[in-house]
């Protein structure tokens, strides 16, 4: 999504995510990801108006989704709103994909955190499985959820397991009060 609506890339994301945590006053924050499209912006010239790049997309999408009968309405409501594509990000994200990846210097700054993480993937995915699991295997706490009959999308084909399988990994809260109380009124 970044290269989509903020124009960041990868080198100044914390930036981002250091603004928003300080926005909401949040000391820790449980970050989410997914997918970078990195190929789509190599795929689209950018000539095109913007419905008929967005139509691009959405056909493009729909082969992220196991249920082929909903996969067109699920494609378009990843769509909606449309942001136009961010094509200098994209193509920065990919050179920088394309530099580190597989390399002995990121397998061991993978090996180098030291921070649970969650990969939560659809079994029906049909990008290559090997890219989930080396990203498993070089991770020192990874839990990974798997959900069958999903695809790149696991949230939006079986969104009751996906968000089972996040509270299941994030730390419970403790009891109590979050917010202060004050008088309370009567009825």
């Amino acid at each position: 999504m970044a290269d989509r609506v903020c124009g960041t890339c990868s080198r100044t994301w914390p930036r981002c995510s250091t603004t928003a945590r300080r926005h909401f006053g949040l000391d820790r924050t449980a970050l989410l990801g997914h997918s970078w499209e990195e190929n789509l912006a190599s795929r689209l010239d950018g000539q095109e108006p913007p419905e008929e790049e967005r139509e691009q997309v959405v056909l493009q999408w729909s082969a992220d989704f196991a249920d082929r009968e909903r996969a067109l309405e699920r494609a378009r409501r990843m769509a909606d709103p449309w942001f136009e594509i961010n094509y200098a990000c994209n193509s920065a994200l990919n050179t920088e994909t394309e530099r580190a990846w597989g390399t002995p210097e990121l397998r061991a700054a993978c090996r180098d955190l030291d921070v649970p993480v969650l990969i939560v993937d659809g079994a029906e995915d049909i990008r290559p499985r090997s890219a989930v699991d080396s990203l498993a295997e070089a991770l020192p706490r990874v839990r990974r959820t798997v959900l069958p009959g999903t695809g790149h999308v696991p949230w939006a084909e079986a969104p009751d397991a996906f968000r089972e399988a996040v509270a299941g990994a994030l730390p419970t809260r403790p009891q109590g009060p979050t917010l202060p109380q004050g008088p309370r009124r009567r009825p």
